[in-house]
């Protein structure tokens, strides 16, 4: 079973993992289409970031979206 995971924090301790993530999904879970709209607005918003802020939260949605495409292929 293979996941993406967003936002995550991993700790080891006394020979025990544990992972904790925002947002995991499988392969079942992703929508492609939806995933790849959503990476064509974002690369098309990435010419014009408002700010370092945005362009820095872009970088984040497109890894994402490419993560999710990646997964479900």
């Amino acid at each position: 079973l293979e996941f993406v995971v967003r936002g995550s924090f991993l700790s080891v301790a006394d020979n025990v993992v544990t992972i904790l993530v925002d947002l995991a999904v499988t392969k079942d879970d992703v929508d492609v289409a939806a995933a790849r709209q959503e990476l064509e607005e974002t690369n098309a918003a990435l010419a014009h970031p408002t700010d370092g802020f945005e362009f820095l939260r872009l970088l984040e949605v497109r890894d994402w979206c490419q993560a999710r495409i990646k997964l479900a292929e």
